[in-house]
């Protein structure tokens, strides 16, 4: 919650075998008719046939009470009385919930893909629920990107485009009307272009919930789980750095973010996501990783996105820093 997944899932299993009763079928051919004797010329004599007496029927023979029935102490009686009264039922809750679990997309009964490669979207999780990805597990093969490098995931195709140096500006979400006052201070952005290759569908491949996903809701600590940000998968000299904290429900738009309208098929879209507010002494590093979460598809039978993620590596020289703005002179 589908989306579909880079590696194609095996085909169903045939059960078939479950409709056959096991009783081997008698397909064996009659016996063929004997051939006619030949009749003699001359007559036979034959002898009288006795006269057939009928016979007498044989008294009913009584079944012993034990082969009608088991013993009470049999184990066969012993083994139906231990079996609790709830068990069949509980079997049944049981593969009911496995059934719905794998119709909405939140397990995959005949997968063999990495455990990353398909994740849950921010739904169908619950209020409060957080899918953590440890920072140190390894990704899928071929999810590790450099700067404009392209690379096909699901029904999207990511490129990671340039880093930016830059404050966060803001706009109100209807009028799109600037507002100075929010500007933010300096910090890192990483564009990516996606490109919708589904056929049949538009979806957000990104937006500013899956940028500012944690656990807590509003934390910004260092004890605050996230599966995006930079230096995720550092160096322990390396500190971790947050993405921008911006809750969905504001009533303004980063500027130029462009994650408010879904991507039709065959479209592509430039977003990009926003670190937190950073000193300068940490353009002091010479390489970087930004761990990044996005939208690969959607599981069409519940409507469920589904996610995965990325490493993109870079340098501190490939930055681009912004051109600082002239003063005003009053």
């Amino acid at each position: 919650m589908a989306g579909r997944s880079d590696h194609n899932a095996p085909g169903p299993q045939d059960f078939s075998f479950l409709n056959q009763s096991g009783t081997p079928t008698d397909n064996a051919p009659g016996q063929p008719a004997a051939e006619p004797t030949t009749v003699p010329e001359f007559p036979i004599s034959t002898p009288p046939t006795p006269p057939v007496q009928p016979v007498a029927p044989l008294p009913a023979r009584k079944t012993p009470a034990a082969v009608v029935a088991p013993s009470e102490t049999s184990p066969a009686t012993v083994a139906s009385s231990r079996q609790p009264a709830w068990l069949p039922g509980y079997a049944i809750a049981v593969t009911l919930l496995l059934i719905l679990l794998a119709i909405t997309g939140r397990i995959s009964l005949f997968s063999s893909a990495h455990p990353l490669e398909s994740l849950p979207d921010v739904r169908p999780l619950q209020p409060g629920e957080f899918q953590i990805i440890p920072p140190d597990a390894p990704l899928p093969p071929e999810h590790a990107l450099k700067l404009n490098e392209s690379r096909r995931f699901g029904d999207v195709i990511l490129t990671p485009l340039k880093v930016t140096h830059e404050p966060v500006t803001f706009e109100h979400f209807q009028t799109h009307t600037p507002e100075p006052r929010m500007t933010s201070d300096a910090v890192l952005k990483l564009w990516l272009r996606f490109e919708n290759v589904a056929t049949n569908y538009a979806f957000l491949p990104y937006d500013t919930t899956l940028m500012s996903l944690r656990h807590p809701e509003f934390a910004t600590d260092e004890s605050t789980r996230a599966n995006s940000g930079l230096n995720m998968s550092g160096t322990d000299a390396a500190p971790r750095i947050l993405n921008f904290l911006h809750p969905a429900g504001s009533n303004f738009l980063l500027t130029g973010q462009n994650v408010s309208h879904p991507v039709k098929p065959g479209e592509a879209v430039e977003v990009f996501v926003a670190s937190a507010e950073l000193p300068e002494t940490e353009l002091t590093q010479s390489s970087w990783t930004w761990r990044v979460q996005f939208r690969k598809g959607v599981h069409q039978p519940s409507g469920h996105g589904v996610t995965t993620v990325v490493d993109v590596a870079f340098d501190t020289s490939e930055i681009q820093m912004a051109a600082t703005p002239p003063s005003v002179s009053q």
